[in-house]
C-alpha cells in the first residue's frame, strides 16, 4: 500500500488535570545514572508547537470525529521526539487561524516505541498529550538509558520539567525492576619509561642491583 506522509501543527495548552496516584520511582537515585541527569529527560522544555511529521502505510481521516488514524508502521516525529506504533490516532481541532489542524493528543497502540536523545521506551500503549505537555506509556514498559534498563507497568514524562516517573502498580509484586551497569574501571596507565605510576622502571632497578654487587 502507498505510504502516506502528513505534516500538522500542534497547539500548546496549560493546566494539568488530575494525576493518577502511583508509587513513583525517580530514575537514577543510585548506582550508575549520571549525577547531572539523574531524573531528567532530554525532552525537558520540548517545544510542542513544532510541526509534526506523520508517516504510515495507510491513513484514514475522520473529519466528523476530528481524528486521523495511521496504521501500519505508523510514525510521528516532532523535533527530537519520535513515536512509533502499529496504530496511532491523531486527535485535532480545526485551525481557526490556519489551514492546518491543531493537534491536541496522539494515542498509540501495539509495539509502541518512544525515542529521544536520552532514552528509549517500549510499551503496549502510549499517549502524547500535546495540550497538557505529558507523555504516558503503559503495559510492559521497558526504559533503556545509557546501558541501564528499568522495567515497570506505567511511565510518564513531564515535558516541562523533563521528570520521568516509572511505576509497577498493578503488575507482579508492584515493584519496578532494574538492571544497572556499573562504570568500568580504567586500566592503570604506564609512565613514559614503561613502569607503573609510583614504581621505578625495570632498567633502573636492574642497574641499582648491579651497583650493589660491585660495592661488595
Amino acid at each position: 500500500m502507498r505510504r502516506i506522509q502528513a505534516t500538522m501543527s500542534s497547539q500548546k495548552g496549560s493546566g494539568w488535570g488530575a494525576r493518577v496516584g502511583v508509587v513513583a520511582m525517580f530514575l537514577g537515585l543510585c548506582l550508575a545514572w549520571p549525577a547531572a541527569a539523574q531524573v531528567i529527560s532530554a525532552l525537558k522544555s520540548h517545544d510542542s508547537t513544532q510541526p509534526i511529521e506523520a508517516k504510515a502505510r495507510t491513513q484514514v481521516l475522520l473529519e466528523d470525529e476530528k481524528v486521523a488514524v495511521l496504521e501500519g508502521d505508523a510514525e510521528i516525529r516532532q523535533g527530537d521526539l519520535t513515536l512509533r506504533a502499529d496504530r496511532i490516532a491523531i486527535r485535532y481541532t480545526a485551525g481557526a487561524q490556519s489551514d492546518r489542524p491543531a493537534v491536541t493528543r496522539m494515542e498509540a497502540k501495539g509495539h509502541v516505541r518512544l525515542t529521544s536523545p536520552s532514552e528509549t521506551v517500549s510499551a503496549d500503549w502510549g499517549i502524547y498529550d500535546v495540550t497538557n505537555r505529558m507523555i504516558l506509556m503503559g503495559g510492559h514498559v521497558r526504559l533503556t538509558r545509557e546501558g541501564n534498563l528499568l522495567v515497570g507497568n506505567r511511565m510518564e514524562i513531564d515535558l516541562d520539567s523533563g521528570l520521568i516517573r516509572l511505576s509497577a502498580e498493578g503488575s507482579g509484586d508492584g515493584r519496578v525492576k532494574g538492571i544497572f551497569r556499573p562504570a568500568a574501571k580504567e586500566p592503570a596507565t604506564k609512565e613514559k619509561d614503561g613502569s607503573l605510576p609510583g614504581h621505578p622502571g625495570g632498567d633502573d632497578g636492574a642497574e641499582e642491583g648491579k651497583g650493589g654487587g660491585d660495592d661488595r
